[in-house]
Formats: C-alpha cells, sequence, structure tokens
C-alpha cells in the first residue's frame, strides 16, 4: 500500500484530501457526510501484478477523494478492502484481484471533515 501511495507518477493524483486506512488513528470528526464505495479496474496486459494493482488502488483511491471533495468533507476515514463485499481492513495491505487481462480493486470509506 505504502508503496502505491508513495509513487512518485501517482502523488499529484492524491492531494488534499487526507486518506485514513483502517483504524489509522486520525483527528476528531467534526461531521459524517456517509459512506463511499468503489470499484476500480486497471488493464493488466503485459504488466506486473503489482503494477497493475497499484494502479486500480489509487484510482479508487482517487475516486474516494474526489466524492469527498463533492460533499464538502476533507477526508476519508475507516478505508476498507471491499472485494465482492467482504470488508477486509488494514492499515498496510489492500486486497487486490488480477486476471489475465484486468486487475480490480474494490475500496469503501466513510468521507468526514476532521476538526481542525
Amino acid at each position: 500500500m505504502a508503496d502505491a501511495i508513495s509513487a512518485p507518477e501517482y502523488q499529484s493524483k492524491l492531494q488534499g484530501i487526507g486518506l485514513y486506512f483502517g483504524n489509522q488513528p486520525h483527528p476528531s470528526v467534526a461531521r459524517t457526510f456517509g459512506i463511499r464505495t468503489t470499484s476500480t479496474r486497471s488493464n493488466a496486459v503485459g504488466k506486473e501484478n503489482d503494477f497493475a494493482c497499484a494502479r486500480a488502488f489509487v484510482s479508487g483511491l482517487s475516486r474516494l477523494q474526489r466524492a469527498a471533495r463533492r460533499m464538502g468533507g476533507d477526508a476519508v476515514i475507516n478505508i476498507k478492502s471491499n472485494f465482492k463485499h467482504r470488508e477486509v481492513s488494514s492499515e498496510t495491505h489492500f486486497q487486490c484481484a488480477t486476471g489475465a487481462l484486468m486487475s480490480g480493486v474494490a475500496l469503501k470509506g466513510t468521507v468526514v471533515k476532521l476538526e481542525k
């Protein structure tokens, strides 16, 4: 997870909205806007699994951030893998399904406004 988020090619896509995975500590919540889910896929043809999965993961995080911006939030907390609607919570890993053609990541998180 850390490798995907810290990769230079993805850094600019994940700016401005806080991302907190699993039970990671975060500032107190001032307002909760609701739970959002996303399911993203990445072309896996001719690519290493890790690369295709990281790409799908970052795309999913970016979608959660866009939802947070639209709703007036400044963070997404309790981000979990949600593949086939089975939640898996982790601060360090995410689930990715990889096939011959596509890699997919499903995420679920709570959009909030944090106290300053």
